[in-house]
C-alpha cells in the first residue's frame, strides 16, 4: 500500500446499542514527549517511524522522528529555519525514507524541503515564482514516487507538482480560486495513484475541495451542498484513499461536520459524532481512513473537550477512544491525527494544559 499523508489502517471497533463508550482499556497508550520540549504533537507514522513536531521555550517549532525500534528521537531542523516564535520546521510526511515539509525562516518566508530520516542532507525546494514578503513562499504537502506536491504564494496560492529528478515545477490553478490574497488560491494536500487531492479558496474566502488528474488536466469539485459559502466555511478534504475522500465541512453557522465522500458516486456521508457540540467553532472532523473504509477522527463536546472517535461504516456506529491521561475540561482532551496498522497517532492535552503526542496500540 502506498504511503500518503493521514492514510493508514486501524482496528475496527463497534458500539453496543449504538451508544458511544470508551475502549481505552483495550489499547496501550504510549506518550511521546520530545526531550526538553514545551509541547509535542505526533502527526503520523511510516513503518516504525513516528513523525510530528515539538515547540521549544521560544515558541519555535521543530520536526521530529521517533524510531520505535531504537526508542530514539531525531530532531528535524532545516538548516535555514528561524528560531523565533512560530518560526522553524514543520514535517508533513515521511515516505520510503524521505522526509518532506516546510520551514519558516528568520524573515518569515516559507520554503519547502526534503531530507533523509537521519535529519541530514537537506534539499530546499523553492518555486522561483514565489513572493518574497513575510508569509509568502513555498510549501510541500505530499509525496508519491519521485514527485512532491505543494503550493507557492505570490501572494495568492498556486498548486504545483515538482519532479525531484528533473527539478521541474508544473503549476496548476483551479479556475474558481481567488488570486489576490495570501489566504486565497489553490492548494495540493495529498495524492493517491497520481490523483491529487486538494482545496481552493475563492474570492469570498470560502473553501472547496477538488480532485485533479494531471494527465488529463481535469478537476472534479468536492463540495458538500450543505456547506457554508462565506469566510472560513466550505468543504475541507483531508485524505484520499482508494475510492474515498474524508475530511470535514463547515456550515453557515460555523459548525464542523466530518464526512466520507465516495468518488464513483460523488455521494457524501456526514460523520457527526453523537456527543459533538453544535456550537460555532466546534463539531466533528475526520482525519484517517482504513482499508475497509472505516474512519478515525475527533470531535469537541459541549464542554469544549476533544475526543477521538472511530466510525464503523458498516454498522454506522461510533466508538470513543481517549488517552487516559487527557484532561476533561475546556481546551483539553484527545485528538487523532493519523492511523497506521492498528495504531492511532495523535495528541492529548493534560489537566495542566500541556500537550503530548501519543500512539494508541491494541493490547
Amino acid at each position: 500500500m502506498k504511503k500518503i499523508f493521514f492514510v493508514a489502517t486501524i482496528l475496527i471497533l463497534s458500539l453496543i446499542l449504538g451508544a458511544a463508550r470508551s475502549f481505552a482499556s483495550d489499547y496501550s497508550f504510549m506518550t511521546l514527549d520530545y526531550p526538553g520540549a514545551v509541547s509535542t504533537v505526533a502527526a503520523g507514522m511510516s513503518d516504525d517511524l513516528v513523525f510530528g513536531g515539538y515547540t521549544d521555550k521560544n515558541g519555535a517549532n521543530h520536526g521530529f522522528i521517533y524510531d520505535l525500534k531504537s526508542q530514539k528521537y531525531i530532531s528535524i531542523d532545516a538548516t535555514a529555519a528561524g528560531n523565533a516564535n512560530q518560526q522553524g520546521t514543520y514535517i508533513n510526511n515521511v515516505s520510503n525514507g524521505v522526509v518532506i515539509g516546510s520551514y519558516l525562516d528568520s524573515n518569515n518566508l516559507l520554503h519547502g524541503f526534503t531530507c533523509n530520516t537521519d535529519g541530514t542532507h537537506y534539499s530546499v525546494i523553492d518555486n522561483a515564482e514565489a513572493g518574497s514578503q513575510p508569509g509568502e513562499g513555498t510549501t510541500i504537502s505530499a509525496i508519491e514516487g519521485e514527485a512532491v506536491f505543494g503550493s507557492y504564494s505570490d501572494p495568492g496560492n498556486h498548486a504545483f507538482i515538482y519532479n525531484m529528478q528533473t527539478q521541474k515545477f508544473t503549476t496548476y490553478d483551479e479556475p474558481a480560486a481567488g488570486k489576490d490574497q495570501i489566504e486565497q488560491g489553490t492548494f495540493a494536500d495529498a495524492v493517491w495513484e497520481e490523483i491529487i487531492l486538494g482545496h481552493y479558496v475563492d474570492g469570498n474566502l470560502a473553501t472547496c475541495g477538488y480532485l485533479y488528474d494531471p494527465e488529463n488536466k481535469n478537476f472534479t469539485i468536492i463540495s458538500n451542498p450543505a456547506a457554508g459559502k462565506g469566510q472560513y466555511q466550505g468543504t475541507f478534504p483531508s485524505v484520499i484513499y482508494n475510492q474515498s475522500v474524508i475530511g470535514y465541512w463547515v456550515d453557515a453557522n460555523g459548525i464542523y461536520h466530518g464526512f466520507i465522500y465516495d468518488i464513483p458516486t460523488q455521494k457524501f456521508t456526514d460523520l457527526d459524532a453523537p456527543e459533538a457540540s453544535n456550537v460555532k467553532g466546534m463539531g466533528s472532523y475526520a482525519t484517517g481512513i482504513t482499508d475497509d473504509g472505516n474512519v478515525v477522527g475527533s470531535y469537541t463536546d459541549k464542554n469544549g473537550v476533544e475526543h477521538v472517535f472511530i466510525y464503523d461504516v458498516k454498522s454506522k456506529t461510533y466508538t470513543n477512544l481517549d488517552d487516559p491521561a487527557a484532561g476533561i475540561k475546556d481546551n483539553q482532551g484527545s485528538s487523532a491525527n493519523n492511523c497506521s496498522g492498528d495504531a492511532i497517532i495523535g495528541a492529548y492535552t493534560d489537566p495542566a494544559g500541556n500537550t503530548h503526542g501519543f500512539i494508541a496500540s491494541p493490547r
